[in-house]
């Protein structure tokens, strides 16, 4: 499992996945249906993830399935007063 921020377009969202990599092709076609064309993911230690969202967390991850991924929270502003940049893995640019 991991944890990821992602930046795109208007949006800023903390998602959960189970996909093996960012750039898997099965997550490349559902974003792509999506109208999802470009982003930029920034990995999260889980660790941090389940300690600053606890239950919230725990309800998003019991919902997944092999090969997915959940939006954990919607807020970008949130999302960013949870973590710092320092606390966040190399910028991932997705580009479909």
């Amino acid at each position: 499992m991991r944890c990821y921020v992602v930046f795109g377009g208007a949006v800023t969202i903390l998602v959960v996945s189970t996909f093996k990599s960012a750039t898997h092709p099965d997550l490349a076609a559902r974003l792509k249906a999506n109208d999802i064309n470009r982003m930029i993911l920034m990995e999260i230690p889980i660790d941090l993830v389940k300690e600053r969202y606890q239950e919230q967390f725990e309800r998003v991850a019991q919902l997944l399935s092999k090969d997915d991924f959940r939006v954990v929270d919607y807020n970008g502003a949130s999302v960013l007063n949870k973590f710092a940049f320092s606390e966040m893995g190399v910028p991932i640019m997705i580009e479909f």
